[in-house]
């Protein structure tokens, strides 16, 4: 599941509607190339700063923001047609992104996988007090 979906690209730019498809439909592959290498790029981004990806539903609009801008990039760039603005975003996505990473950004509902803590049913820390000797199981009970 993509961050965003294909409906949600600003395909208005005449050059990105026959990047993205024969300037009348979208070509749906091609575009789901691009939504996968942004959020690829995202995913990056966010396990690097100890955050647990994929994300869940609902996905923050500043993802969302920042998953359209490295798309949007991403057609354009495999195409022959540059554009100035569409780097500009990649750009300022890109510093978001190392933003958050590096805990600059705080976005709601991104959670650091290093604030979950996963207890163990056997850990010493559950256990407390109680030592393998208080639990011999070798003996047969009375």
């Amino acid at each position: 599941m993509s961050y965003i979906s294909i409906t949600q690209i600003p395909i208005r730019d005449e050059n990105l509607k026959v990047i993205a498809g024969n300037g009348s439909t979208i070509n749906t592959v091609i575009v789901g190339y691009a939504l996968a290498d942004a959020d690829g790029i995202i995913n990056s981004y966010l396990k690097s700063g100890g955050y647990a990806v994929p994300l869940l539903s609902p996905i923050p609009d500043e993802i969302k923001a920042i998953a359209r801008s490295l798309a949007v990039y991403k057609l354009y760039e495999w195409s022959e047609v540059g554009n100035t603005k569409a780097a500009e975003f990649y750009d300022k996505a890109i510093v978001e992104l190392e933003k958050i990473r590096d805990g600059k950004r705080n976005i709601v509902g991104l959670i650091r996988s290093s604030k979950i803590k996963v207890i163990q049913p056997f850990e010493s820390e559950t256990l407390g007090n109680y030592t393998e000797s208080k639990f011999n199981m070798s003996k047969p009970h009375d």
